[in-house]
């Protein structure tokens, strides 16, 4: 008996972490196209047709858009919690800096649909530019 409820047990564990395994990697982060080491937030897409990249002797320029079914806080919060273990400093609301440049990431409900869609604006740029 012992012998089978040990069998059964190691059944569901193996289960289990095929499950989670199988979560895991459908939830594997993506990354905008336009800044290759800012991932892009669970639940929102980019809009690559209006993403500007501008490189200058100042150092890169780069504007990107995405939107989700996700809250402003939730994009704020993701962020907030996110971008400090790729390096980036917060320093403020929404912006973090890191080796030179601002990041700033201003999410706003979307004005199109009848959804409650959020639109995130991620602009980078060189932290001395005017």
């Amino acid at each position: 008996m012992f012998d089978r409820l040990r069998y059964l047990t190691g059944i569901v564990v193996v289960i289990g972490m095929m499950a989670l395994s199988h979560t895991v990697k459908s939830q594997e982060l993506t990354f905008l196209s336009g800044i290759d080491d800012l991932p892009l937030m669970p639940g929102l897409v980019e809009n690559t047709d209006l993403t500007l990249i501008f490189d200058s002797a100042e150092g890169r320029f780069v504007e990107a858009y995405a939107e989700g079914d996700v809250t402003e806080l939730a994009v704020s919060e993701f962020y907030r919690q996110s971008l400090p273990q790729l390096g980036w400093l917060h320093d403020g609301l929404v912006t973090f800096q890191r080796d030179g440049e601002v990041l700033i990431i201003l999410p706003t409900p979307s004005t199109e649909g009848s959804g409650a869609s959020t639109t995130v604006r991620f602009a980078l740029s060189p932290m001395n530019s005017n």
